[in-house]
């Protein structure tokens, strides 16, 4: 009997072995199962970068232009890759009509040649990956820095940022900046189409995006050019004001061909020439805060040509002799102008030469 209880608890003590060495195969193979599915799964899809590889933004597609800013055309797409010294410089840009479009007249301007908008624009590196437009103004001015109203017109006067570009890429050596600029150039704003005065006096009204596309951007040393074709509806104007008046008809669209000069504005700054009412001169002012801290004292300056004496001649111009200037004054013909009229206009320019001489 007892080598029958022992037979039996050598069965018991091996089968609860056998069990519990199947138990521990169970929950290895269970563990080795998950972790087998922990490695096999698919990581999650990774968000795309914001900022690529210049190869990979500016592909071996793309035609470019050198100059101030790097013009770059990939496919559709138009790039700027701005250096990083020409962040922060100011840029003059002058947009005018090279065809104007049929039956838009305001008086004696609407037509090809006429300036549309003028603007002062820099390019800053801003936050989350941002380079901002700002458009600049000189309306309020202070000049000395350190005083309490330097700053007080600095705090009310924060030039306004008109675009904002996401970075696509830096260049290749890092030291510029690649910003996709083909909707903001193929669009309705102050900076490169009608400003709001002339929108309104030649009755434009809302930008038709899908009629209107880029002819060419091009760079050069110290400017781009860029040329776009421009769609609008034509506007209703304002209501006349005699009672029982018809309205004025809205109907159909203008299309004008617009081109817009990016200049680089020179770091050596021009003198300026003060405005006498004795002389008659177009002028541009400024509100001076600093001449009359008590009141508020407007300044005008005149608009002329940058003549001056080469750096050679300087002495002779101050002792009054005829000097050449560092950079004459050129004045351009139309060639649509009738030919027979071409030589009398050169020679009104001549005869003005002498008296400006004298001048």
């Amino acid at each position: 009997m007892k080598n029958v209880l022992n037979l039996f608890c050598a069965l018991s003590l091996m089968m609860s072995a056998s069990a519990f060495s199947q138990q521990k195969d169970s929950v290895k193979v269970d563990v080795k199962a998950k972790k087998d599915t922990v490695n096999t799964a698919k990581p999650k899809d990774k968000k795309p970068e914001k900022i690529q590889p210049f190869e990979k933004v500016i592909t071996n597609k793309a035609v470019s232009d050198e100059g101030i800013i790097t013009v770059h055309k990939v496919e559709d797409k138009y790039y700027f890759e701005i250096p990083d010294k020409a962040l922060k410089k100011e840029f003059l840009v002058v947009t005018r009509l090279t065809k104007a479009g049929a039956e838009m007249r305001m008086g004696t301007v609407g037509y090809a040649g006429d300036q549309i908008s003028q603007n002062v624009i820099s390019f800053e590196k801003g936050p989350n990956d941002k380079v901002f437009l700002r458009s600049i103004s000189y309306v309020d001015y202070a000049k000395d820095s350190t005083s309490a109203m330097y700053k007080t017109v600095m705090r009310n006067n924060v030039n306004a940022i008109e675009q904002a570009f996401d970075i696509k890429a830096f260049g290749k050596e890092k030291n510029s900046t690649v910003i996709d600029v083909t909707d903001f150039i193929n669009a309705d704003n102050d900076v490169v189409s009608f400003d709001t005065r002339f929108k309104k006096g030649f009755r434009v009204g809302a930008f038709q995006k899908d009629k209107s596309f880029v002819n060419f951007v091009k760079s050069f040393p110290t400017n781009i050019e860029i040329n776009t074709t421009k769609t609008y509806n034509r506007s209703a104007g304002e209501a006349s004001p005699i009672p029982g008046a018809p309205k004025p008809e809205v109907s159909g669209n203008y299309t004008v061909e617009v081109n817009s000069s990016i200049i680089l504005l020179p770091e050596n700054k021009m003198q300026a020439r003060y405005f006498d009412p004795r002389v008659g001169y177009f002028t541009v002012g400024y509100t001076d805060f600093d001449e009359n801290p008590q009141g508020v004292e407007r300044v005008s300056l005149v608009k002329r040509w940058r003549l001056e004496p080469k750096a050679k001649d300087l002495e002779k111009y101050k002792r009054g002799e005829l000097v050449e200037p560092e950079k004459p004054i050129v004045f351009y013909i139309d060639p649509l102008t009738p030919k027979k009229w071409i030589p009398y206009l050169i020679q009104g320019v001549n005869d003005w030469q002498k008296a400006f001489e004298k001048a």
